[in-house]
Parts: structure tokens; sequence; C-alpha cells
């Protein structure tokens, strides 16, 4: 009887743990669908849930932010920290209220100040300022599981169409969720102005075409209660 019960409760937990697996699976096809080039003309929103799955944001994350693209403008690898890891980009940052993440901004404010971390203040003036600060040491210090600090991908948050033009811009990214005009942040408002537009467009669409009736042509000579749909 035990060992039936206990074969039971272990199905049970196969069965969860598979139910959890397909949703998620059905998740990140959804948010792939969503981030095409086809779909993104068509649809202008992708609910945040999607995301937040697909990027493994759960609520003991504390802070998720983008890869960054791999530029030289400056140094083959002006991208990379001393330890040679790419950066991730804070022009994008997602943070949950927690102990940890407290304790990690606050290290990151004080960090010019050199009274945890000497040598920070040089910073203030050098590229790539506060987002060199976090990738140099905040990092490297407040991440003890390996997965508090999320690394979104880069083409799903970074980049725009045109970002490809700069050949000193290696990472050839679109943006395919969200866009970050890293380098041409002229760009910000003719991209918010294209999709309000096509927001608008769609909405128009909706109440227009949204509830069409058929309509239909009577030919001359036939008979009453006869004809064709138009």
């Amino acid at each position: 009887m035990v060992d039936g019960a206990a074969s039971k409760r272990s199905a049970n937990r196969r069965h969860r743990h598979t139910g959890a697996q397909w949703e998620e699976r059905a998740m990140e096809r959804r948010a792939d669908e969503l981030g095409n080039t086809k779909e993104q003309r068509r649809r202008r929103h992708v609910p945040l849930e999607l995301l937040f799955n697909r990027w493994r944001i759960t609520p003991s994350t504390n802070i998720a932010m983008p890869l960054d693209t791999h530029q030289t403008l400056h140094d083959p690898q002006a991208s990379y920290d001393s330890h040679g890891k790419l950066m991730l980009n804070t022009g994008l940052i997602i943070a949950q209220a927690l102990p940890l993440t407290l304790a990690m901004l606050s290290a990151w404010v004080e960090c010019p100040t050199q009274t945890r971390y000497e040598g920070c203040a040089q910073w203030k003036q050098k590229w790539a300022h506060e987002q060199r600060v976090f990738f140099e040491y905040i990092r490297y210090d407040f991440n003890p599981n390996g997965s508090n600090i999320v690394e979104i991908p880069c083409n799903d948050a970074m980049g725009y169409p045109g970002l490809e033009t700069h050949d000193w811009v290696k990472s050839k990214r679109m943006g395919r969720f969200l866009r970050n005009h890293t380098v041409d942040k002229g760009r910000t408002k003719k991209s918010a102005e294209e999709a309000m537009l096509q927001s608008l467009t769609d909405l128009l669409h909706t109440e227009l075409h949204g509830e069409k009736k058929a309509e239909y042509m009577v030919k001359e000579g036939e008979g009453e209660g006869t004809g064709k749909a138009g």
C-alpha cells in the first residue's frame, strides 16, 4: 500500500513537471512567433510574462539586463570587462525589490567613492562609466547563485534597424522585442512615431473590419431571395 501511494505521488510529480515543461516550451514558441519580423509588423505588443519566461526571470532574480553589442570604436575589447567577459547594457534594467538587489544598487552608486572598490573613480570620466562599474565589480560580488543577475539575449533587447550601417559595431542586432538606440539616439523619436502609428492603424483596422457583415448582390431577372455572396 505504501509503495503504491509513493508510486502515485511520483507519477503526479512527473506529470506536473512534464506539464510545466510543456507550458514553458509553448510560451517560448509564442515569444518566437511574436518576435519574428513579419509578426512584428502586424502585432506591436508582447505579454511581459512571455518575455520573463523566455529570459528565465524568476521571483528570485535580482537584476536582468541585455548583453551588449560588440563595438570596436575605441578599442577592440571595449565591450568587455578586464576579465574578458562581455558587458551587459544598462540601457535596460529589470530589477526586483529584494534585499540583495538593494545592496547591489548601493554598492554600485557608492563605487566611485572607492570606499569598497579601489580604482573605481576612474570610470567617472572613462567610458563606459556606470556600465563598466557594474560589470567590472558588482556582477562578480553580488551573484551568489549564479542566476541573481540574468543575461538577456542581445538580439531580444538591443539594437535596431540601421545599426548594421556602423562598421565598428560587430554585433548586428535588430531588437526583436525591445529596441535600444545606443549609438543613434536620434532614431528613437522616429521609432516611437512608427510604433504608435502602427498601433493606431491596427485599432482602426479592427474597428472597420472586425465585424464585417456579408454583402449580397442579386442579378436582374432572378427571383427574390436568390443571389450570390459578394
